[in-house]
């Protein structure tokens, strides 16, 4: 007998996990496949399962050897409602007539193969008059078509890890993500409410086999284990199930075996705070995965007014000695009006006691009350003006985050991830008591912000729900380059990709594309000659249409299918590529963007970030690339400083044209440029120059080569006005602008690139003298008064007086068409650019890359 499991596309086989631990037991071999067109050539029988089932059996049953298909009858309403009817019988037709429909399935006993109907379907199944089927009680089982979770902590215990456990169960159930919770221990101190889905196993010696024999009982896809020991995560791992490990504190806090984590111990860490994560050990695969509250429980929860009588300060923490309690009582000598509620239990603890004594001694005690556990703070911020914490280590507090919600201030020490919740007043980890009471101060006298909707408990469960499939991804051997951009349209950043993939193909290097701006049944051109060429181009449902998550959702389904090697971000939307480098942590990551506009759109995100994504800077995404290229040397050490990444510098490369090949001997002087007819070419000011510099130039005409860009025809028409009175030749948009380069006497362009423009390197290649403002990388191609003139941005007098001296300089024009060629080849060839771009991508070397600074 074989099993086989049907998974015939990616979401079918994050499941199939789930029913190959299900049959794991069983001692048989276990196959995959995608389709069920070759099972009927099999000899033998066959265990046919749908992917995403799972058997309530955990040892082989007993199976018939008769001519008839068995039925693994699945624990729903509809098939006991059949069985009710027939007892398990489906060939009477007193019970089930021909034309009767039978329940859905998930599992097939075929003593035959040849038994399975050509057109089955799981959820429509039909079977021939003469083929016998019946249910089997021992293959009975489960299927669910979405993920199912086991939450595993300690105890249910009060605390903030635990009912950040439970909180989460309960959101993700809501989600449609089946979760339940597994206790470990009996709770040492007050219980939290027992979720509907819970297991205890407090009684069991082997607590890694009783878990695990509760996911499979569960049909669980993963564990996510909290305060877990690093040997039984380990435990777990090696026994076949994906485990995600929660990090809820900082290094001092972790469980004693946490010192040296590794891979091995779990396949995905979720943080608490951004300061856990990178308190992690180098390497480990994690992400941040903000706690969250139930904000809406609490908003308007407090009640007290003016502090007119004195500032009641608040402190809600289970006296441990990193909350260092005492020290909140010399900062109520500098606070003279001010009382103390501390809000927690066991109050008898050593922490407690000593800030009992400290009070007594400062002589406080009378204004610092102890009403020990509180189930419902809600009654604590009405009456209070300001949550006080003074630990020396913290995740991130849930107490924070409930008092901002309630609208308290909070005044903390800056430990852990508690900066990176708005709106908190910061004082030093060893703070003096005038420093926190003077923070006191300013907290209760200033007006709260907004709570962020970052920390809510919707947006915990979000973020654990699209980091979930991420463990599940089928583990196949990455290979080869995958390309995300924009689009494949007119444009240098688009055309410089082309020219990459094209040469990289011709290497007979795997890359491929994938687009999220083009309509799929649309192509641009691009995309066409990349197919044409045979580089595949996969275009996602096209942003604006849909939201930037459902995009990277499809293009992670892709990825997921076909991993590679190495992602390469191209001048990419940023909301994308930030969701796409979350999503994919140990994938070598390399961000291609040109300049300024690259810059320019980080600060707009993250000016107004996405919900939910722990990501408030430009460091924070650098943390996740191997490397970012800019396209010229001045602008390293701006990305460098902005991303906190590696930085390598690959100008954009063209191919080298023969010098002079259509140039005609005498005649006009021919001035061209290649530009869109958009405001951000800079036309405009380019026929004013030529307006200064028309009397005193020699007889000429000046050729524009571009198409208006959509949504600028007015542009375009105001551009011919504009040009009335001076030669100037419309070309219009050119597929091919060499023959015009090559036919010409100089190349002017007046625009402000942002990296480094194709249009005058191509015209450099073609031996054209270049004349263009000093702006990003232009300096790098033209070197003034060697391969053309440079002028400062802004002046046009300075352009028309540099048109004019080398318009009226033949000889010079002729050094310069010599020294414009060389210094293509030996700077900006199309081979140099892509050697270079194969060193920092690592291809081939298992996609380490080269080392950049």
């Amino acid at each position: 007998m074989v099993i086989v499991i049907h998974a015939p596309d990616i979401a079918a086989e994050r499941l199939a996990g789930r029913t190959a631990r299900s049959v794991a037991g069983w001692g048989k071999e276990v196959r995959h496949t995608a389709t069920l067109a070759g099972l009927r050539d099999e000899h033998g029988p066959v265990l046919l399962l749908r992917a995403g089932a799972w058997l309530e059996r955990g040892t082989l049953p007993v199976l018939p050897e008769g001519g008839f298909v068995g039925l693994g009858p699945r624990a729903d309403a509809a098939w006991r409602r059949a069985l009710a009817g027939n007892g398990g019988d489906f060939t009477r037709r007193r019970w089930l007539p021909f034309s009767a429909k039978l329940p859905e399935l998930s599992c097939l006993w075929l003593p035959e193969p040849g038994l399975l109907p050509e057109d089955f379907t799981w959820e429509r199944p039909a079977f021939s008059r003469s083929t016998r089927l019946a249910a089997l009680p021992q293959l009975g089982g489960h299927w669910h078509a979405g993920l199912r979770v086991l939450q595993v902590v300690t105890t249910i215990q009060t605390g903030g890890a635990e009912r950040v456990t439970l909180d989460l169960a309960a959101e993700l159930n809501q989600r449609g993500i089946a979760t339940a919770v597994a206790a470990l221990d009996r709770p040492g101190r007050e219980a939290l409410p027992e979720p509907p889905w819970f297991y205890d196993l407090s009684a069991e010696d082997d607590r890694v086999a009783a878990v695990l024999r509760c996911a499979r009982h569960w049909g669980a896809d993963l564990i996510h284990a909290h305060l877990l020991r690093a040997a039984e995560l380990r435990e777990m791992k090696a026994a076949g199930w994906p485990v995600v490990a929660a990090v809820h504190n900082m290094r001092h806090g972790w469980p004693p075996d946490w010192g040296a984590l590794t891979a091995l111990d779990a396949d995905l860490f979720f943080a608490c705070a951004a300061a856990v994560e990178r308190d992690l050990p180098a390497g480990l695969p994690a992400r941040t995965v903000w706690n969250g509250i139930e904000a809406g429980r609490l908003s308007g929860a407090r009640g007290a007014g003016p502090a007119a009588g004195g500032p009641v300060l608040l402190a809600l923490a289970n006296p441990r000695p990193q909350k260092r309690l005492h020290l909140l009582m010399p900062v109520l000598l500098e606070l003279p009006d001010a009382r103390l509620v501390i809000a927690g239990g066991p109050v008898d603890h050593a922490s407690a006691v000593l800030a009992r004594e400290t009070a007594e001694r400062l002589g406080v005690a009378a204004r610092v009350e102890w009403p020990g556990c509180v189930g419902d703070t809600r009654a604590l911020f009405a009456r209070a003006h300001a949550l006080v914490c003074t630990s020396a280590w913290e995740g991130l507090s849930l107490a924070q985050l409930e008092a901002r919600a309630a609208g308290l201030a909070v005044v903390a020490t800056d430990v852990g991830g508690t900066r990176e919740i708005p709106g908190v007043h910061l004082v030093p980890a060893e703070f003096t008591a005038a420093e926190f009471a003077e923070a006191v101060r300013r907290a209760v006298a200033g007006r709260e912000e907004p709570f962020p909707r970052s920390f809510t408990r919707h947006a915990m469960a979000a973020r654990a729900a699209w980091l979930y499939p991420r463990v599940l991804a089928p583990q196949r051997k990455p290979g080869g380059l995958l390309l995300v951009a924009n689009n494949f349209s007119t444009g240098g950043a688009q055309t410089s990709a082309r020219r990459l993939l094209l040469a990289l193909h011709g290497r007979g290097l795997p890359v491929r594309a994938v687009v999220v701006e083009e309509e799929p049944a649309r192509p641009t051109p691009g995309r066409r000659a990349l197919r044409a060429a045979g580089v595949p181009v996969l275009a996602t449902r096209p942003l604006p249409w849909c939201d930037a998550a459902d995009a990277v959702a499809q293009l992670l389904d892709h990825i997921d299918d076909d991993p590679p090697e190495v992602l390469v971000f191209w001048n990419l939307i940023t909301s994308v590529k930030i969701l796409l480098a979350d999503a994919l942590p140990g994938t070598r990551i390399v961000d291609v963007s040109p300049g300024g506009m690259f810059f320019t759109s980080l600060e707009k995100y993250f000016a107004s970030p996405r919900t939910g994504l722990p990501y408030a800077t430009a460091h924070d995404y650098g943390r996740r690339l191997a490397a970012v290229v800019v396209k010229y040397q001045a602008e390293a050490a701006r990305a460098a400083a902005v991303l906190g990444a590696p930085v390598a510098v690959v100008p954009n490369g063209v191919r080298l044209e023969p010098s002079g090949a259509g140039k005609k001997a005498g005649g006009k002087l021919i001035l061209v440029t290649t530009a869109r007819l958009s405001p951000d070419k800079k036309l405009d000011e380019l026929l004013a120059a030529l307006r200064l510099a028309h009397a005193q130039l020699p007889p000429y005409e000046f050729h524009i080569a571009g198409g208006p860009e959509r949504g600028y025809e007015s542009h375009a028409k105001d551009l011919r006005r504009l040009a009335r009175g001076l030669p100037v030749v419309w070309c219009g948009l050119l597929s091919d602008p060499r023959p015009l380069l090559l036919s010409a006497d100089l190349f002017v362009m007046i625009s402000e690139p942002p990296g480094c423009p194709n249009a005058s390197l191509e015209a450099l290649a073609c031996g054209l003298p270049v004349i263009a403002t000093d702006v990003g990388g232009v300096s790098e191609q033209v070197i003034d008064g060697v391969t053309g003139r440079l002028v400062p941005p802004g002046d046009a007098a300075a352009f028309a007086q540099a048109l004019v001296e080398v318009a009226h300089d033949a000889a010079g024009r002729e050094k310069m068409s010599g020294a414009a060629r060389a210094h293509v080849a030996d700077q900006f060839s199309l081979e140099k650019m892509v050697e270079r771009y194969v060193a920092v991508f690592g291809l081939g070397d298992g996609g380490r890359g080269e080392q950049v600074s």
